[in-house]
């Protein structure tokens, strides 16, 4: 999981090049830009899962972002271990609690 801060990333949303030296951050954002791609795309071939947020995303809706890596994380529907037996109310159901 990578937060990409807005300012270091160029976030369209909230990113901005500053006015000293506009040449040198223009090329110096990009780049993590770039770095950030060919980062993704490695460990995309290492069939490491990639998920990124812009740093606005998690100040603005924490809950949103943990349901994205949740969702990331979790097994395919259908294809996890099943349960042998069911879950906790059905063993608790055949003890007789």
């Amino acid at each position: 999981m990578f937060v990409d801060g807005c300012f270091w990333h160029g976030c369209a949303c909230c990113g901005h090049t500053p006015k000293t030296n506009p040449r040198f951050w223009a090329a110096k954002i990009e780049g993590n830009r770039q770095r950030d791609r060919k980062v993704a795309r490695h460990l995309n071939c290492l069939k490491i899962k990639v998920i990124r947020f812009w740093e606005h995303q998690l100040t603005q809706n924490l809950t949103v972002c943990i349901e994205k890596v949740i969702e990331a994380i979790a097994p395919p529907h259908g294809r996890g271990r099943k349960r042998r037996g069911g879950g906790v109310a059905k063993k608790k159901a055949r003890r007789g609690s």
